[in-house]
């Protein structure tokens, strides 16, 4: 549920891209013999002195405003978890107050680690391994909101939207198949490749 307008109820932000996101392509600027020491491409930010720094982190943006007062909100949502999971998933759907549903699409990522927060909190003992799941981490939090914070800024990540008018969308820009579709390592498995999965060995 989100608004294009902040409210006391919706008030968490889901932002589009900001031109100094900037993305280097380090396999153009390195030999062979280095290539896989180096991530292909490093995001980052441009400074205001023209040097580029990694560019702001999940506690940065969603608690200290690092973005706030630069128009960039797509729409506000009224809950922090749920929005927090969406960068998970990647992409939805926001049912607005009008009553208007909009389809909201990865358009990039700040370049910052991804940690999953249930292993946070299975670190600090406060889950455990077998009880983990994006229920069960929701209702803890929900059930401990003055850690909630420190929780998710664990993971650093961080994904911006736009809004598309199909989808979810696939990394070749395509719909996803219901039940067919399936997420892959790019860097591992061709984009667009057919797969075929056995189970029940």
């Amino acid at each position: 549920r989100g608004s294009r307008t902040r409210s006391e109820q919706f008030h968490v932000p889901l932002y589009r891209v900001l031109s100094d996101l900037v993305r280097i392509q380090l396999d153009q600027f390195v030999d062979r013999d280095t290539r896989g020491k180096l991530p292909a491409v490093l995001r980052g930010r441009i400074t205001p002195e023209n040097t580029v720094v990694p560019y702001f982190t999940r506690e940065q943006i969603d608690f200290e405003g690092a973005l706030a007062g630069r128009a960039l909100e797509l729409v506000w949502l009224e809950d922090p978890l749920e929005t927090f999971f969406l960068h998970i998933q990647g992409s939805g759907v926001v049912t607005l107050d009008t009553g208007e549903i909009t389809r909201m699409g990865y358009a990039d990522a700040n370049g910052r680690p991804y940690r999953a927060i249930g292993g946070e909190l299975l670190r600090r003992g406060l889950l455990r391994r077998e009880e983990i799941s994006m229920q069960s981490i929701v209702a803890y939090l929900r059930a401990h909101p003055l850690i909630t914070r420190e929780i998710l800024s664990s993971n650093p990540s961080y994904v911006f939207y736009r809004e598309v008018e199909r989808g979810p969308l696939g990394n070749i820009e395509v719909p996803l198949t219901p039940y067919r579709s399936i997420a892959t390592d790019a860097a591992l498995f061709p984009k667009g490749a057919l797969a075929w999965v056995q189970v029940g060995l």
